[in-house]
């Protein structure tokens, strides 16, 4: 047994992982039996999750130190969006670094919690019954474990730990046993030390309650994320972007209608199922308590190829009593790690085979490798287990940065609406590509009942603050991450969305952001509102959507934001929702995997540069667009613009032409800060833009910053360009293996995501492209 193990093992040697205390907050759920119960004054959120939400310690996503409910399970319409109290013992804000596949990369690491019954290897004292003379590592699980074994008190469940290795890691007292990856603590429940033996706490503390028994039990654990960044439009409790959960044999079918083995999502309020449990390789009654999510594929919610999701299995799942890996046919235990079948083949280690899609879960990692207990290696535990038991998981960033060849295309996408309800299947379903036909635009501004002329300043004041907030969202996200590359504020390195998560959770970036958000609702409440400037109290001179050219359904932007429209205040939350995701995910697709290299380098200023240069061409496009439109609701031209193929002269053509200008400036500044010595491009940069072909030579010089030593997603966002007049619909999917690859991709992505924005607020002129849904 311990030699099969050895072919695992090999997977977790390989991952390494520095050791310090996180950045980031812990955020946590807590075991039904665990004594905790923040004071209702600790609550951070306000109505309507706030001292109205009945308080469910098992449901309820909390912070440390001392806990605060930051995300409670419910009811509908908050939280997570859970009709009846539940056991929350898996959860993944989703905003963790990217592990990708081949896993690992060499730049990640796992973070873990374990239950009550754990001990550690007991193997390093020949398998003593007392854990804390067996780990030549402490603080570990073992020494946390304190005298358990002997009918004592515990720690180890109320802690956070983590594996670790490589040359960023401290020196071990004694080398590690062969083929083993050693584990030290990385949060302590209170941050005091483990009786009797008085290792040294790692602050901060989670304000929990130990020792063990009868202390608190932390049962999903999620270290990812910065406080805020879940839901950071302001603390209501209701998450603003898609986060994931699994529910226990116990809740699962009362609270939500699904199985434990389900992995669940929510956001805005509202819950579906993410992965249902046959997706992962499970059988009826598999119960999933540890949790790791990037959902990096659209559409947001849905699990699919390219996702990443890893978990671990409740004791007594029926997986676990006899059920085999799927790879190499390792027995399954719950101090394991495991993804679903269809990614198994994708992990590249010469040992592991390839999975049928409806076969068993697929082995990643054992509980052996982590220096934790492992039963069949050493007789019974003490305590009656057959391994210890990972019941919480994250991913840490390490110290070697992904390479470039396994970062995904896309991020997650925060979205402040409800798009979720309760669902055995998942929610989201993008149109096929072939469903996409070019619909002619409208001939003109729909017309207005009633009040014509106030309907008119309506539509303008919708466009002109939409445009607004694009700019001050697109400065304030760009200044942020810039801020972060000049090393001005902390950088928590490249990963998936781990900057704009950083970024989003920043107290002073977030308030800067909801304050323009709420300056765009004022405004079009102002003018949209009637008389007394307020939506939905449909008072005779309110302009209501449909008679503005708006449906009745925001149009949904690569699976989000989809919620009803029903009078100018949800005008507005549909339209700054869209504009909130496309421009997260720009700032994602700019920034979030470049490498940390030296401020002030050539590869630094070409950094910079990208970023700078493409969000600068994002928002000339903007205001042309806004410039052209504003002035056809004024009545002083009736083109609809852009389009090349318009009278040359006309504000259509000139339109089309300006933004070509544009985005030929883009390309000349990107290639000449990252075209080496030529300051060119090695290949001529070709972009089908809609005022006709822009086309800049290049020089064949071979002195390119490539795109893998700059820190750029190996391949393009797969996501296409909707048609206009002069521009066929063009995808935006492709390798990027060069620089002029990588200047093709943020045009065609950034033109894609203004294109979006610019049909959501104005569909007077342009129908929505089912491209952006």
């Amino acid at each position: 047994m311990r030699l099969a193990r050895a072919l695992v093992i090999m997977v977790a040697v390989l991952t390494c992982v520095i050791v310090s205390t996180p950045s980031h907050a812990q955020q946590f759920s807590l075991d039904p039996l665990s004594p905790t119960v923040p004071p209702l004054a600790l609550y951070l959120t306000v109505p309507p999750c706030g001292l109205g939400a009945p308080f469910s310690p098992a449901g309820d996503i909390m912070a440390l130190g001392p806990p605060l409910i930051v995300i409670p399970s419910g009811p509908a319409g908050c939280g997570l969006g859970l009709g009846a109290p539940g056991n929350v013992n898996a959860f993944s804000s989703g905003l963790g670094p990217a592990a990708g596949f081949p896993l690992p990369p060499g730049g990640v690491g796992f973070a873990f919690s374990v239950d009550a019954f754990a001990t550690g290897d007991l193997l390093g004292a020949a398998c003593s019954p007392f854990p804390p003379f067996a780990g030549a590592f402490p603080p570990d699980v073992g020494s946390e474990a304190g005298d358990l074994t002997i009918g004592g008190t515990s720690d180890a469940e109320a802690d956070v730990f983590a594996n670790w290795a490589g040359p960023a890691a401290p020196l071990p007292a004694a080398a590690p046993l062969p083929g083993t990856m050693p584990h030290t603590q990385i949060g302590d429940g209170n941050a005091l030390a483990a009786p009797p033996f008085l290792f040294p706490p790692v602050p901060p503390g989670a304000g929990l309650v130990e020792p063990g028994p009868g202390g608190d039990n932390v049962d999903a654990v999620d270290i990812s994320a910065p406080l805020g960044a879940i839901d950071f439009t302001g603390p209501d409790g209701i998450p603003d972007v898609n986060v994931y959960f699994s529910l226990d044999g116990a809740t699962a079918g009362p609270a939500a209608g699904a199985a434990p083995g389900d992995v669940l999502t929510a956001i805005g309020g509202g819950f579906g199922v993410y992965a249902p449990a046959g997706a992962l390789g499970l059988v009826p009654g598999d119960d999933v308590d540890a949790l790791y999510v990037t959902d990096f594929v659209p559409p947001a919610g849905a699990f699919g190829p390219g996702d990443t999701l890893l978990f671990s299995l409740a004791p007594g799942s029926p997986s676990t009593l006899g059920g085999a890996d799927c790879s190499i046919g390792y027995p399954i235990g719950e101090g394991q790690i495991l993804t679903d079948p269809a990614s198994c083949c994708a992990f590249g280690f010469p040992f592991l085979g390839c999975c049928a899609p409806a076969a068993p879960p697929c082995l990643v990692s054992d509980a052996g490798a982590f220096d934790l207990w492992d039963g069949p290696a050493c007789g019974v535990n003490p305590a009656g287990a057959p391994e210890d038991n990972i019941d919480g998981l994250d991913l840490l960033p390490g110290p070697v940065p992904p390479p470039a060849t396994v970062v995904p295309t896309a991020g997650p996408a925060p979205t402040p609406t409800p798009t979720f309800t309760a669902a055995p299947t998942p929610t989201f379903t993008p149109p096929a590509a072939a469903t996409c036909t070019f619909v002619p635009p409208p001939a003109g501004p729909t017309p207005t009942p009633g009040n014509a002329k106030a309907g008119n300043k309506c539509q303008r004041t919708i466009a002109k603050e939409v445009s607004k907030f694009v700019k001050a969202k697109l400065k304030i996200l760009d200044k942020c991450h810039a801020s972060m590359l000049k090393d001005k504020s902390p950088d928590p390195g490249p990963g998936s969305g781990m900057r704009l998560a950083a970024c989003l959770g920043d107290p002073t970036t977030a308030a800067k952001l909801a304050s323009a958000a709420s300056k765009t609702t004022a405004k079009i409440a102002g003018k949209c509102g009637g008389a007394n400037k307020t939506c939905g109290d449909f008072d005779a001179d309110e302009e209501l959507p449909g008679d503005l050219g708006f449906d009745a359904t925001c149009p949904s932007f690569e699976g989000s934001c989809a919620a009803a429209i029903a009078d100018c205040d949800d005008l507005a939350t549909c339209v700054d929702c869209i504009a909130d995701a496309a421009i997260d995910q720009s700032m994602v697709l700019y920034y979030d995997a470049m490498i940390d290299v030296t401020v002030g380098s050539a590869i630094n200023k070409c950094q910079l540069t990208i970023g700078k240069e493409t969000t600068k061409y994002f928002l000339a496009k903007e205001k042309l667009l806004l410039k052209c439109k504003d002035a056809h609701l004024k009545g002083k031209h009736t083109d609809v613009c852009p389009d090349v193929t318009a009278p040359a002269g006309s504000v259509a053509e000139k339109t089309a032409v300006k933004i070509a200008k544009a985005e030929s400036k883009k390309i000349t500044k990107i290639c000449k800060s990252c075209g080496g010595a030529s300051k060119t491009c090695d290949a001529t940069v070709t972009l089908v833009n809609p005022g006709g072909p822009v086309s800049i030579p290049g020089v064949a010089s071979g002195d390119d910053l490539l795109p893998a030593a700059i820190g750029f997603p190996a391949s393009c966002t797969g996501v296409t360009l909707p048609p206009v007049p002069g521009r066929p619909a063009t995808p935006c999917a492709g390798a990027v293996s060069t620089l002029a690859d990588l200047v093709t991709c943020v045009d065609c992505v950034t033109e894609f995501k203004a294109d979006c924005i610019d049909a959501a607020a104005r569909p007077q002129f342009t129908t929505y492209p089912c491209e952006c849904r």
